[in-house]
């Protein structure tokens, strides 16, 4: 098989597009919406990245979108009651968190004795910090809020969603209509929305869209595409592993005595690396 027919088998693309026409959204729209905005949710889902142009259909770029080395881990992203919960790849536990007002980066240390079971630490700032400008950058904690936002993919149907960082950066996209297209040699129904992107003077000169890709009225890819010129080009892409209001058991426990330090601040404590304890997480270790 040469590299072309590699490659095309990867795509995630369009190989066949039906021109949208208007017409309802997909049924499960309105309750994603719904889902998202009531705080309570279970996504697990895959990023693709992209790897070169495959051809041209009908004057249409047509990009593969595969799974790149930076994008090889499922990743997972709750929320309930109040809390958001973000893990990467097999990880069942927290990589980041926001709780009670807080906002926890967890990191897990491999003991020497069993590696298998590491020891779990957390540092914490409370929400009221977050711009603090003497916190230590290394930590990143704008990142770490960030982290806990929707991806963009799913951000359409939650587009103020407040752990975003660029709420007013873009407008809201609003819905295109649909479309059949055939992906990998099987048919999707597909909901479009798009943002126009606009001069000054208020031309549209290019478009941001969003291409919900739905199997039996179930969402089970996205693609983000930029239209400029009768062209489109795939930016990025999700595949849609789980998408549910439950959290699965086991998902997101906090190992018991979880140690959680105080934000750095670059002070003397962080250059000695003498951390401040502020509190412990999942429990102590001999409560039942």
């Amino acid at each position: 098989m040469n590299i072309k027919k590699k490659i095309a088998a990867l795509v995630l693309a369009v190989s066949t597009l039906t021109a949208a026409a208007a017409g309802a959204e997909q049924a499960k729209a309105e309750e994603y919406r719904q889902m998202f905005a009531s705080g309570n949710f279970y996504v697990e889902y895959m990023p693709y990245s992209i790897r070169g142009v495959v051809g041209d259909i009908k004057d249409m770029k047509i990009f593969a979108v595969v799974m790149g080395s930076g994008h090889s881990f499922n990743r997972f992203l709750a929320g309930s009651g109040g809390k958001r919960m973000q893990s990467i790849g097999s990880n069942k536990k927290p990589m980041f968190l926001y709780q009670d007002g807080k906002y926890y980066q967890f990191a897990y240390v491999p003991r020497g004795s069993d590696p298998k079971k590491p020891k779990t630490i957390a540092i914490m700032l409370p929400e009221s910090k977050l711009h603090d400008d003497t916190l230590n950058p290394d930590e990143d904690w704008e990142g770490a809020k960030e982290r806990l936002a929707l991806p963009d993919e799913l951000a359409v149907f939650y587009w103020n969603d407040p752990y975003r960082n660029d709420l007013l950066e873009r407008s809201a996209p609003y819905y295109n209509g649909n479309s059949k297209r055939t992906i990998e040699d099987k048919e999707y129904d597909c909901d479009q929305y798009v943002i126009d992107i606009k001069t000054m003077e208020g031309t549209i000169i290019a478009q941001e869209a969003y291409n919900m890709l739905y199997d039996a009225g179930n969402l089970k890819s996205v693609q983000k595409i930029f239209l400029r010129d009768g062209k489109e080009y795939v930016v990025s892409g999700i595949g849609i592993k789980v998408l549910s209001n439950t959290i699965p058991e086991g998902k997101f426990q906090i190992p018991r005595n979880t140690k959680v330090y105080a934000a750095g601040k670059g002070d003397m404590d962080d250059l000695l690396e003498r951390p401040q304890q502020v509190e412990i997480l999942g429990g102590a270790e001999n409560e039942k």
